[in-house]
């Protein structure tokens, strides 16, 4: 898990998670080290893509086809029933827990599979 400094109490009640805590040059070095990332539609997830680095990002109601990742390296998981909005309240987070963990985990494990194939072509 990776966050700002002020982070750091909630980043370590998360049971079994490695905590990452730095400015932007550190999340850039953690980013570029990361077998696989999982994020929302953030800054740290744009920069994992940019990145080249494989993983799942789960959207709410912003329109992944207009806000997603490039470079085709990150799936993109987002509750087909999910209101496209770009307006922050709170009734967006219904949307994004539509996603079950099980379902992120099973999108990790095939762009994995996926990204260990391409890079021994």
């Amino acid at each position: 898990m990776n966050g700002p400094p002020a982070a750091t109490e909630t980043l370590s009640r998360i049971g079994g998670a490695l905590v990452h805590v730095s400015g932007l040059p550190g999340l850039i070095d953690a980013t570029r080290r990361a077998v696989g990332v999982i994020g929302i539609d953030s800054g740290p997830l744009h920069l994992a893509a940019g990145l080249g680095r494989p993983g799942v990002a789960v959207f709410g109601p912003t329109d992944p086809a207009r806000n997603g990742p490039y470079g085709g390296t990150i799936t993109v998981l987002r509750d087909a029933a999910a209101p496209t909005t770009y307006k922050r309240d709170r009734n967006i987070s219904a949307s994004m827990r539509a996603i079950r963990p099980e379902a992120v985990v099973a999108a990790l494990r095939i762009r994995l599979n996926f990204h260990a194939g391409m890079a021994r072509v």
